[in-house]
């Protein structure tokens, strides 16, 4: 069944390859895109396209996506998740005032086994500045349900009328004040269930002189049914099947401003408040089950306030930021639950609740100095109350603190240079005891200075480097514990460039090389015990050729060393002569050990693209990488003798993989 599945793929994409027949009719467009990818443990095969073309008085449009992935899992089972979206529509003009409307949407869902289908036939009655779309249709909804028996899992098939509305109002008038209202609604009552949607959008915007009011407001409402298991304490009641309902109150309002203060001086800001009611109930709940109905209630207020000057080059701006934001969940029908089972439920909602609230405080700038220097800068404090219940720990207050100031410096045309300072401080205050002991300062500081070189149009060159220093201590050690003070060190290299040779034949490389030290940190005297240090370099040099066709063959490298405190390697036993112990069918037995040890991971491998741009309108492009890696091992400490030799040379050896990857993708545009 894998191979059948495998090959239809296979035959699919190819003949969505192939040019596909449109309509004549001059004003059809079309669009087709496939495409192949194997990355690593993953095949993905993808075919999307777009038509809009005309048929008599008939305008139609349809797109469609399908997505199919291939799962690579242990003992190299295959493990399918296809989804597939496919919409369609068609018009038909009746008066300058109406026309006719028919179309659907289908969605299928392998991994969830989910698949749901809408047709509709509606009519537009108005014109482009105020409308109004009234639809009737029939839609299918299945979905996996609940068996009666363990394991058993049916799908269900529940259809039935659907109806909905679409509403457009839009007005202007001379005093430059507009306002938009969309409206929309659908009703699905697919038997036994019912799903439906309302909403209303609103904006509005007006302009005074220099000075610009907008506003927005959006409420929208829903409700979806699932099948559900009654309850996990009902397992053993016949009834194993319940429909549960979720229903969604949202209500966003979000307003802002701008208006001149005086000469350069501008100040704007912005308002947002949203609000979400959420209730997850039980429609027909059986006697003899058990039904934990809740409800979700989230709000919060945001506010931004800026002041911002701008005189040639010069900017400078000052940034408040503020607000506030809540939830709570509540058990609705406590009273009809068991004490017991009511009162683990309520907690464990409760543990979720908090209050929340956070003010910030910024600024930027950036300044010409003479003719060849440029300076930049921009601070931010931001404070956070964290409140919750006295069930749930995680009450805290956090204080960040952060800044960067830099200097750009133009020597010539051809070579300039950046130098940036990056500082930051974060600190973490739990309020319950049981936690204090998480408190911590971080403190960061990091230096980046970078070099640009442009010798011609036809070469570029950056060269860059970093140097950070983090360090994180906490506010008090437990007794009888050891200090968890940290540093950590990184001092990192990495260039990047291009040459064109002309011709269409291009060179590109880059490459990075990087050290990170960690430490025990002593405060105190400002000291350090190193524990580990991590090396990373990595390289890739490409060389591209052609124009419409264009071709690209590469190298790319990796190497990382690392200290692993539970190193693994496995290695071949043998006995006390040396000779290889083996199975009752010959075959070695091995056995694997852990110890500290350093592991060393290395890749190298070659790259290459293809990619063709077809007068047609079709591009081909095919992307391809291939890495050969090794993980070798250097283990510390005693080992078992009589094996010493043999794990020493395991370790040696290492794991060698080869990883091979591709891309193709093909598109379409007729």
């Amino acid at each position: 069944m894998t191979h059948i599945r495998l090959a239809a793929a296979f035959l699919t994409l190819l003949w969505f390859t192939g040019t596909p027949a449109f309509s004549q009719d001059p004003s059809s467009t079309a669009s087709l895109v496939t495409g192949i990818e194997r990355d690593i443990n993953r095949y993905q095969w993808i075919v999307g396209g777009n038509l809009s073309t005309s048929v008599g008085a008939w305008a139609i449009s349809a797109e469609n996506r399908f997505v199919s992935d291939a799962l690579i899992l242990f003992q190299n089972r295959l493990s399918f998740r296809d989804a597939n979206r496919a919409r369609v529509s068609a018009v038909r003009n009746i008066s300058q005032t109406a026309d006719l409307r028919v179309g659907g949407t289908s969605n299928w869902y392998s991994l969830s086994r989910v698949y749901n289908q809408m047709l509709y036939a509606g009519s537009r009655l108005g014109r482009d500045t105020y409308w109004v779309e009234p639809r009737l249709g029939y839609s299918i909804d299945a979905r996996p349900g609940v068996g009666a028996n363990p394991g058993s899992t049916p799908i269900r098939t529940d259809a039935g009328p659907a109806g909905g509305f679409l509403a457009h109002i839009a007005t202007e008038t001379p005093d430059n004040w507009s306002g938009v209202v969309d409206l929309g609604g659908s009703y699905e009552r697919i038997s036994p269930r019912q799903q439906h949607k309302l909403y209303a959008n609103g904006i509005t915007s007006a302009r005074f002189e220099n000075a610009q009011l907008s506003g927005n407001v959006a409420v929208v409402t829903t409700r979806r049914d699932a099948y559900q298991a009654t309850s996990f304490l009902n397992r053993d009641n016949a009834i194993s099947e319940s429909i549960e309902a979720t229903t969604s109150d949202t209500l966003a309002v979000a307003t802002s401003f701008s208006a001149p203060v005086f000469g350069p001086l501008t100040l704007d800001g912005t308002l947002d408040f949203g609000a979400n009611a959420r209730r997850v109930r039980n429609p027909n709940p059986s006697e003899e089950t058990l039904f934990f109905e809740t409800d979700f209630s989230r709000r919060n207020l945001d506010a931004t306030l800026n002041l911002v000057y701008t005189r040639g080059s010069n900017t400078a701006r000052i940034t408040f930021h503020g607000g506030v934001e809540e939830e709570q969940r509540t058990l609705s029908n406590r009273d009809r639950l068991p004490p017991v089972q009511a009162t683990q439920k309520a907690n464990l909602l409760r543990q979720a609740d908090f209050d929340r609230g956070f003010y910030a405080l910024s600024g930027f700038f950036r300044t010409g100095i003479g003719r060849r220097f440029v300076a930049t800068g921009d601070a931010t404090i931001n404070l956070l109350r964290h409140d919750t219940p006295d069930i749930n720990p995680d009450d805290r207050d956090e204080r960040f603190a952060r800044g960067q100031i830099g200097l750009r410096g133009i020597v010539n045309e051809y070579l300039s240079a950046d130098v940036q300072v990056f500082a930051t401080q974060y600190e973490t205050v739990y309020l319950k005891a049981v936690r204090s002991a998480e408190n911590n300062v971080q403190r960061s500081l990091r230096l980046r200075p970078v070099i640009n070189w442009t010798p011609s149009r036809d070469t570029r060159v950056r060269v860059g480097s970093e140097i950070r220093a983090t360090y994180t201590v906490d506010d008090f050690v437990l007794g009888g514990r050891r200090p968890r003070d940290q540093s950590a060190r990184e001092l990192q290299y990495d260039v990047d460039g291009q040459h064109n040779f002309g011709g269409g034949l291009m060179l590109r490389f880059s490459g990075e090389q990087s050290e990170l030290r960690l430490g025990r940190f002593f405060a105190d005297s400002f000291s350090e015990i190193p524990f580990d240090t991590l090396q990373t370099r990595s390289g890739w040099i490409r060389l591209s050729t052609g124009g419409r066709a264009t071709a690209e063959l590469g190298l790319r490298v990796f190497y990382r060393r690392d200290f692993n405190q539970s190193t693994r390697v496995q290695y071949a036993r043998v006995d006390a002569d040396g000779n290889p112990i083996v199975d009752a069918n010959g075959d070695p037995i091995f056995t694997t050990i852990t110890r500290p040890g350093r592991e060393r991971i290395a890749q190298i491998g070659p790259t290459c693209s293809i990619t063709w741009q077809a007068t047609a309108g079709a591009t081909i492009r095919i992307d391809g990488w291939l890495t050969f890696q090794r993980i070798s091992r250097r283990l510390y400490g005693t080992l078992p003798d009589g094996e010493r030799e043999q794990i020493l040379e395991a370790a040696r050896s290492g794991v060698r993989t080869t990883i091979p990857n591709m891309t193709m993708t093909v598109s379409w545009r007729i």
